[in-house]
């Protein structure tokens, strides 16, 4: 363990925290500063520090109604929200979040779909996935092949609740149903199937000319 740490300064740090929770995270020096410092308190003293859990007290009195994805509030509250449709060490936020000692550890391989990629959360690897997804976004073939080359077969989608850190509940997938195992066809093709009905309708009309024709 690292040298004692300064516990006025560790105070003063998670105060100016607090005081610029509704702040985008990495909103100036001294704010990725602060959470640099956090994250090495945290890695010397989580979890079982009477005086990290100290710390972590004072934080969840001051836990808002309402924490916006990607301030430092995100940071703060990630893993002290109250536990919902899914279990809150899961999310997104609070992998990335300050751990608190009274949540149990996310035990099921979770995924968060943002900006267009599928990023792993954890190291985790079971057969059942959560996958977090951020905005608009949807799950494409690629991203299914995707899981299931990391074993997963079953997903079950979550969506973010507007621009919180909070998540709804969505869909189950089951990734090994056969029609989950072909890329769709790509946008302005027609498929060999469809051609062949036309081929049919024309050959039948050829036919029906030609009997005309013979027996006139």
């Amino acid at each position: 363990m690292s040298e004692p740490v300064n516990q006025e300064a560790i105070k003063e740090m998670y105060q100016r925290l607090i005081a610029a929770r509704d702040k985008p995270i990495d909103a100036d020096e001294s704010i990725i500063k602060d959470i640099a410092t956090s994250r090495k308190f945290q890695e010397d003293y989580c979890c079982s520090d009477p005086f990290y859990k100290e710390q972590i007290e004072i934080i969840k009195g001051t836990l808002p109604d309402t924490v916006t994805n990607g301030t430092v509030g995100s940071y703060l509250y990630g893993c002290l929200q109250p536990e919902l449709a899914v279990e809150i060490g899961c999310t997104p936020a609070c992998s990335m979040g300050l751990k608190n000692p009274d949540l149990a550890a996310c035990d099921i391989v979770s995924y968060e779909k943002k900006d267009g990629n599928l990023q792993k959360l954890n190291n985790l690897n079971t057969e059942d996935a959560n996958v977090f997804i951020t905005g608009n976004e949807q799950i494409t073939y690629e991203d299914r092949q995707q899981l299931r080359n990391d074993g997963v077969k079953v997903i079950t989608i979550f969506k973010q609740d507007g621009s919180s850190i909070n998540y709804v509940l969505g869909e189950s997938i089951n990734l090994e149903a056969p029609e989950n195992t072909y890329p769709p066809p790509s946008e302005g093709t027609t498929t060999t199937y469809g051609w062949g009905w036309v081929w049919f309708i024309l050959a039948i009309i050829l036919i029906i000319i030609l009997v005309i024709a013979l027996f006139r």
